[in-house]
């Protein structure tokens, strides 16, 4: 199916794997410096995340405008959202969630290196497995589950490891008053454990609503 606006449908597909990917790769290394860099104060997590979700607004309606036609887009939103305040309404789930989801990943990021985060964010995958079972009655083949099975007890070595770092870095720093921004490993695994679980639960609730015609995707 060929996308009507101006761009190709193969155009924004490539486009949006490339940026996530570099979204991906980039976003734990910039927070963690920007946290945790002596040269300034810290910013203010959730007034960042307000404009995080603020530019996300403003690509989504231009991404739907492509879609259906500038000249259509207030029309749209109207039928889609204005007219449907129930269905809307029922987004704020997923949306709080998210909105939660984002500041704790730049919580986390404080106390977590940028290669600890990753890997321990990516015990989301288990979670929307989990939920997909309870929540959508999807069964998963057996492989896939040795496969998430594979990945708790790889995010578990890099905690293992993680800590034991820690513990030798406390150990070697006891004469000192001090304690660095970015010591508290356990506080930065809750972070990133209250994330995953936000995230986990935001999508498989959202992909519900979708199958159940509570929502359409346009919203």
């Amino acid at each position: 199916m060929k996308t009507q606006g101006f761009l190709s449908e193969a155009t924004i597909r490539s486009a949006v794997f490339i940026i996530l990917t570099f979204q991906n790769a980039s976003v734990p290394l910039m927070t963690r410096y920007a946290r945790t860099s002596e040269a300034g104060d810290p910013y203010c997590v959730p007034l960042m995340v307000v404009i995080q979700e603020t530019t996300k607004l403003i690509a989504s309606l231009l991404l739907l405008g492509n879609e259906v036609g500038l000249g259509r887009l207030v029309s749209t939103l109207n039928s889609e959202i204005v007219s449907r305040p129930t269905s809307t309404l029922r987004l704020a789930v997923p949306a709080v969630l998210f909105f939660i989801q984002n500041n704790c990943i730049q919580q986390s990021n404080t106390y977590l290196p940028a290669a600890v985060f990753q890997v321990t964010y990516q015990g989301k995958t288990f979670i929307v497995a989990l939920l997909s079972v309870l929540m959508l009655g999807r069964r998963l083949e057996r492989f896939k589950w040795l496969g998430i099975c594979f990945l708790a007890v790889g995010v578990a070595l890099v905690q293992t490891s993680s800590s034991s770092d820690s513990r030798s870095r406390e150990a070697a720093a006891a004469d000192s008053s001090s304690i660095e921004l970015g010591g508290d490993m356990f506080l930065g695994l809750m972070y990133v454990v209250i994330a995953a679980c936000c995230s986990g639960f935001a999508n498989v609730y959202f992909e519900k609503m979708v199958k159940t015609a509570e929502v359409t995707v346009v919203v």
